[in-house]
Formats: C-alpha cells, structure tokens, sequence
C-alpha cells in the first residue's frame, strides 16, 4: 500500500510540475519529510493520506481510472 502512495502522490507531482518543495507546502511538510515519503524512507500517516486526498480532491485508493 505504501509503495502504491508513493507512486501515486510522484505522478500526481509530475502531472502537476510541481517540485518536491512545492508538494510538500500543499501537504504541510517540511521538504525533507515529503522527500522520505516519496523515496520510501518514511510512510505515510493516515491523516496525511486524508489531507492530501482531500486537499487534491482525487480520492487516494487503489485503483486507476
């Protein structure tokens, strides 16, 4: 499931142009806490899964449209 996020939120990312600066001011992070989560060195919490998801509006699940 982890793996799936990560993944998920770097698309998102590169979908978007933004850096991992930049996701990580949407997310409320500091930028080397998103680089952990992106790069696997950290996983995601359950709220910061639900902020994301919500601060996007694209629900977070495992499957692809």
């Amino acid at each position: 499931m982890q793996r799936l996020m990560r993944i998920r939120i770097r698309d998102f990312r590169f979908a978007n142009g933004f850096t991992q600066e930049e996701m990580a001011e949407h997310l409320r992070l500091m930028p080397e806490d998103y680089e952990a989560l992106e790069n696997g060195k950290a996983e995601f919490s359950a709220v910061t899964l639900a902020f994301s998801s919500f601060h996007f509006c694209r629900p977070m699940s495992g499957t692809r449209s």
